[in-house]
């Protein structure tokens, strides 16, 4: 432990720092890295794919009651559209009170994820020479936990956001053989239903942070691989242990 908490940085120490500040500060980043693993493998994951996975099914709900509501041509009046209409204001209060908790999450969950991978980065090609392989095969399977943890919230969301966006073409595929002469009202009633769900719902939300769902992981993926070659080109004799096995 003395030795992994000996603050080195690129294979040189702070020679301006005393020994017992850069023991406290491999200690607080020590502590800051298995406090963000414990929470993203826990209660993070869970957390927001359970969110996520609420958001999409109340979104298929709604697209199979409003199939089903318009297929049934007998009952099918305004009454019937002004229905399915105030479902989906209440699923849109649904992702409304949601962001709530979710936008400044995400804000938490990008930083916190990409902090605890530049800081295991940094130390363990850093001490890669001091490590024993075992440590520094475990060191490497929690970063492979964090990817998949961060992999599978983003994919949650962006399904989330793209059952969202089925609304208003799945209105349009059920209502294209309906004669709109017959009733006026009821055709007033699906423009306005029509209207409403060609609203974006996830804008100006903490959604919209993965309106670019696999590109921007895609972007995050290439900073993270961008840091991990700069801190192996400040550590020749690292990267020369590492390529030699």
């Amino acid at each position: 432990m003395e030795r992994f908490l000996s603050v080195h940085f690129f294979s040189v120490r702070v020679r301006f720092v005393s020994p017992a500040t850069q023991y406290a500060v491999g200690c607080i980043l020590l502590l800051v890295r298995q406090a963000i693993m414990a929470g993203t493998l826990a209660f993070m994951i869970m957390f927001y794919v359970i969110l996520c996975e609420a958001i999409k099914c109340s979104f298929r709900s709604f697209n199979l009651h409003m199939i089903h509501t318009f297929h049934d041509n007998i009952s099918l009046d305004e009454k019937s559209v002004k229905r399915l209409q105030k479902y989906f204001v209440y699923v849109i209060d649904l992702v409304s009170h949601t962001d709530d908790v979710f936008s400044p999450a995400v804000f938490f969950w990008s930083s916190a994820f990409i902090m605890s991978v530049c800081i295991d980065i940094t130390f363990d090609i850093s001490l890669y020479n001091r490590m024993e392989t075992m440590s520094f095969l475990a060191s490497m399977q929690k970063l492979l936990l964090l990817f998949l943890a961060y992999i599978s919230i983003g994919f949650s969301a962006s399904l989330a956001i793209e059952e969202g966006r089925r609304c208003l073409p799945a209105f349009y595929k059920v209502t294209a053989s309906f004669d709109v002469t017959k009733n006026s009202y009821l055709t007033q009633a699906m423009q306005l239903f029509a209207l409403r769900l060609g609203t974006t719902q996830f804008s100006l939300t903490g959604w919209k942070f993965f309106d670019l769902t696999r590109g921007y992981m895609i972007t995050v993926f290439g900073i993270l691989g961008s840091y991990i070659i700069i801190v192996f080109q400040l550590n020749p004799e690292a990267m020369t242990a590492i390529i030699s096995g």
